[in-house]
């Protein structure tokens, strides 16, 4: 079976509707449906895109490409702790250059004064 055969069967299995269920949501024949189920076809652009339209929660870039989760509603998590933790390490990498800044600054200071000292 083709690996989007795969997705597409994987996917509307999780939706915890039968063959004859699922066709009446898609629009579609049963014999449609059943061929992508047995990978004899391959499921065209107008059964994506109704996939896609009926079901909120598919992700299009997995469902297409096999990339990401399954659901956005994963995908949007995933990528909300990314970017947390992307925040959080920016914010942790400013707080260190503000450091290394203040240390340079007394490193600065001491090496004038010592400097000053010694050509008294």
């Amino acid at each position: 079976m083709d690996e989007l055969n795969e997705r597409v069967v994987r996917y509307l299995d999780m939706q915890h509707l039968n063959k004859t269920q699922l066709a009446e949501r898609l629009n579609i024949s049963l014999a449609q449906l059943s061929h992508i189920y047995s990978g004899r076809n391959k499921p065209g652009v107008d059964i994506l895109q109704k996939i896609l339209l009926i079901f909120n929660d598919c992700n299009a870039r997995w469902l297409l490409l096999g990339e990401g989760d399954m659901s956005i509603t994963k995908q949007q998590e995933r990528d909300k702790k990314l970017k947390t933790y992307f925040i959080l390490n920016a914010e942790l990498l400013q707080e260190t250059i503000e450091k290394l800044r203040n240390l340079s600054e007394l490193n600065d200071k001491v090496s004038s004064e010592i400097s000053g000292t010694l050509h008294k």
